[in-house]
């Protein structure tokens, strides 16, 4: 730290103190001169993130960080951080990113996921899916999106997925026409965005179609001759 103030701790505002930038030290206060960031977990979900006990703390100047003990194998991570004034003022927002841990501890980040997924019939009466999809700036982009389907009430193998489409940087809309999926049954669907090093987004979301099978199929062997 570049420098500190000393006075003494009032009003029982210890948790304040960790928000706001500063540290405890034998009863005063040290406090980051030139700002700094602090750093937040979350271990279920973004909106699980704890913004009332920091993980921790850095100067501006400080542009990596290695933090330890916090992370157990094979899980899922929400990591934010806010950005702290030099007067010690916390900013209201906050960025983050999605970390998987592997069985050594190496974590990697997950891709954002898909956006406004949804259903109509093709012209045969299959089933095509849409979605959006526009990564926030500095996140790991995907390599494919994997779509997978099951009949309601039967749980989904997201180790089969029955097609890909590959991501394109700055595309936003994509599309998929299934080609055997005429059935009469709803159908449950779940679009998963997927990393070159085949992390996923995680997404349990899905949507329900159901072809129709009263529409004609397509023409197969046609041929012609001379009369």
């Amino acid at each position: 730290m570049t420098g500190y103030r000393r006075g003494m701790l009032q009003e029982g505002r210890f948790g304040w103190c960790g928000r706001s930038g500063m540290a405890l030290s034998d009863g005063y206060y040290w406090t980051r001169r030139n700002g700094g960031y602090n750093f937040y977990l979350g271990r279920q979900a973004l909106s699980e993130i704890d913004f009332d006990h920091p993980m921790a703390v850095c100067e501006a100047t400080v542009k990596e960080l290695e933090i330890g003990g916090v992370f157990a194998a094979g899980q899922d991570y929400w990591v934010a951080v806010r950005a702290v004034s030099q007067f010690g003022l916390e900013s209201a927002g906050y960025s983050w990113v999605r970390v998987r841990t592997d069985g050594l501890l190496a974590g990697k980040m997950a891709p954002d996921q898909v956006r406004n997924v949804r259903t109509c019939l093709t012209y045969n009466g299959m089933v095509r899916l849409e979605w959006d999809y526009e990564p926030r700036a500095g996140i790991v982009r995907p390599g494919t999106f994997n779509i997978y389907v099951t009949l309601a009430g039967v749980p989904f193998n997201y180790l089969s997925p029955v097609a890909t489409v590959a991501y394109r940087e700055g595309r936003r809309t994509y599309l998929w026409n299934s080609s055997d999926l005429g059935s009469p049954y709803p159908m449950k669907f779940v679009i998963r965005a997927v990393t070159a090093d085949g992390i996923d987004d995680g997404s349990q979301r899905y949507i329900t179609a159901r072809g129709d099978i009263r529409y004609p199929g397509d023409a197969e062997d046609l041929g012609a001759e001379q009369a």
